[in-house]
């Protein structure tokens, strides 16, 4: 894991977020920066840096993908009734339920104020808003939780709307910032979903080694059968990055590492 790009991109959540002195300030502050890699921010980076994004335009995005995945995690210990994330108390449950669904939503508008603050054209931060909107809304994550919750459905069809979604607006919003070609554009979205749902494979794969978790994929497939299937698309998502014909070093590196320590 690279610490330097989760440093930089800390520091500019920092910079970005409510300075109030009252509870819900605070729970904005202790639900965003207490703890977390900063992986998907930190991909997002190294997505850009392949096509010479600028890195002040690219780590600017990348917090905005920090603020929707922390808002997702919020809300996500509420339905669970999870008290404990990253190994301190959960944002509800160091505040309450209804200071937390706040946070959440507080969290969530700020990434739509930061994308509208940024510096590209109107109609391309028009485009990124539809993306951020489709990727959480009912056709992406907020349908893959609902299918989660209810239960009955297949987990890989969960891990593609619960999961995948967040990982396929960073591919989205890279092609729309670095102005993509629709060739790059479709290998960098097969990537991302590919990548989406291997990262939830490892997820649970991680998660069945708990005696108080008991994970779909798991339970459905086996270890042996969801670790093969964890392979699947972890190459899939890597065969679409070598079609980008680019210098992938760095994010290969990054790739292996996070799933190492994922699993």
């Amino acid at each position: 894991m690279n610490k330097e790009l989760a440093l930089l991109i800390k520091e500019k959540l920092v910079k970005f977020l409510p300075k109030g002195e009252d509870k819900l300030s605070e729970a904005v502050l202790y639900a965003t920066l207490s703890g977390g890699k900063r992986i998907r921010g930190s991909l997002l980076i190294y997505l850009a840096d392949l096509f010479k994004v600028d890195r002040e335009e690219s780590l600017h995005f990348a917090a905005i993908i920090e603020l929707l995945h922390e808002y997702t995690l919020v809300h996500d210990d509420i339905i669970d009734g999870d008290d404990e994330r990253r190994g301190v108390e959960s944002c509800y449950k160091k505040y309450g339920q209804s200071i937390a669904i706040l946070a959440g939503n507080t969290i969530l508008t700020y990434a739509f104020e930061l994308i509208m603050r940024s510096n590209l054209e109107h109609r391309i931060k028009n485009d990124i808003v539809f993306i951020v909107c489709d990727s959480i809304g009912y056709n992406g994550l907020m349908k893959g939780q609902y299918l989660d919750i209810e239960g009955g459905s297949k987990s890989i069809d969960v891990a593609l709307l619960k999961t995948s979604p967040l990982f396929i607006a960073i591919a989205k919003i890279v092609s729309v910032i670095a102005n993509l070609d629709v060739s790059n554009e479709r290998y960098l979205y097969r990537f991302a979903r590919d990548l989406g749902v291997a990262y939830q494979i490892a997820d649970d794969i991680n998660d069945s080694k708990s005696e108080s978790e008991k994970t779909n994929i798991v339970n459905e497939l086996g270890s042996v059968g969801s670790f093969s299937l964890y392979n699947d698309f972890f190459n899939s998502a890597k065969k679409n990055l070598l079609y980008l014909g680019k210098d992938l070093k760095e994010i290969l590196e990054f790739l292996n590492s996070l799933i190492v320590w994922k699993i």
